[in-house]
């Protein structure tokens, strides 16, 4: 028996079960266990990476058993105490409650970052009043270590799941279930880079035009659309500005962010919101993009604003030719997407580092009057 207060459409499809096998078999692995091996999991992932198509494969699995599970969109209460009691406890009571016969039952709560402002509530007062019998099982763009940084002894009751994109041969078997031929595959998976919703939207294009090959530079709707979805929300322009700088390098520290911003003096306080950001990730070379939300920014920049796109890539040459100039850093620092070294043997051309005759370029294709993709063969070696 199920309750739900919600029916994504969408959700049905995201990768058509292509994948997530090994995330499936650890819930079918709980829900045969004599008693739940966590009291909480987690789902975290960038938007439209599949966190609610897996919940919805999970839901599946508690039908199939025999488990009561409730269902609740985040997005669809009030988050007020008194409004999330008066949606969730009649729900709560039924599924406890029911015919089903089975001891346990299941919570899903997706969309968890809509909470946030009743989060300490949820945590400290409602979640622990959940009976032992019945599993909590949330998704949310943020990680717990983002959401609860000064709380470790909540973080350690939590089974997390942190999703990531399709596999290449995963992302191929989805198109060809959608009828991509062959043929048409590598453009769209160079751009979605094995994400759900980017490859769905890929693929919806190229059956509408059947006879033209994808580049995101023809599809300025699978851009917007994508781009709404992964920022939905830009705090202003010094934001914007730094979330371009950020799709255009394969990782950023800050010291490079004040060298592309038109205002250097805001690159602390830049560099910090960009580290927030869902689909940041701090690595030690920097700060990096998920590759499908880097493709998708900086195809983005070139069609809205290509002046823009080649004055950064001006910032980011001169920037990359003083630190190979004037630094032994350089040497390790990560290179921008777009722009690659190449060997020189022409004569006239000044050595700029202890490499040799070596000369940066901007990507081939940006030379020819379009953008270069962002992780395409514009990229450092």
């Amino acid at each position: 028996r199920m309750t739900s207060l919600w029916r994504d459409p969408l959700a049905a499809w995201l990768y058509e079960w292509v994948g997530r096998t090994t995330e499936l078999a650890w819930f079918q692995e709980a829900l045969t266990a004599p008693a739940w091996p966590f009291p909480v999991w987690m789902v975290t992932g960038p938007p439209g990476i599949g966190k609610t198509a897996l919940l919805q494969g999970y839901a599946q699995l508690c039908r199939e058993a025999g488990i009561p599970i409730v269902e609740v969109d985040a997005r669809t209460l009030d988050a007020q105490p008194i409004a999330f009691l008066q949606a969730l406890q009649p729900l709560l009571r039924e599924a406890q409650n029911g015919s089903s016969g089975s001891p346990r039952a299941v919570f899903l709560l997706d969309h968890y970052e809509q909470l946030m402002s009743i989060d300490l509530w949820l945590r400290n007062t409602f979640f622990p009043q959940l009976p032992q019998s019945m599993l909590l099982l949330l998704a949310s763009r943020d990680p717990p270590s983002r959401i609860w940084p000064g709380d470790p002894g909540w973080s350690s009751l939590i089974f997390l799941i942190r999703l990531g994109s399709l596999r290449r041969e995963e992302a191929s078997d989805y198109l060809e279930k959608r009828g991509i031929p062959k043929e048409r595959k590598p453009p769209i998976m160079e751009f979605a880079h094995g994400h759900p919703l980017a490859l769905r939207l890929t693929a919806d294009w190229a059956l509408q035009h059947p006879d033209q090959p994808f580049h995101p530079m023809a599809a300025p709707e699978v851009v917007q659309a994508l781009r709404e979805l992964f920022c939905p929300q830009i705090p202003g322009p010094a934001h914007r500005a730094a979330l371009e700088a950020c799709a255009v390098v394969r990782a950023l520290t800050e010291d490079l962010l004040s060298d592309l911003l038109d205002s250097p003096e805001d690159a602390r306080e830049l560099f910090a919101w960009l580290q927030r950001l869902p689909f940041v990730e701090s690595r030690p070379q920097g700060l990096v993009l998920d590759d499908a939300v880097r493709e998708v920014l900086g195809a983005d920049l070139c069609w809205r604003n290509p002046d823009r796109f080649v004055e950064l890539h001006r910032r980011i040459r001169s920037a990359y030719i003083h630190r190979l100039q004037y630094g032994p850093r350089a040497l390790a620092a990560p290179f921008p997407a777009g722009l690659y070294l190449s060997a020189s043997n022409e004569s006239e051309a000044p050595p700029v580092s202890p490499l040799g005759n070596c000369r940066l370029h901007v990507g081939r294709s940006l030379a020819r009057g379009g953008c270069p993709s962002t992780g395409g063969d514009g990229g450092a070696p």
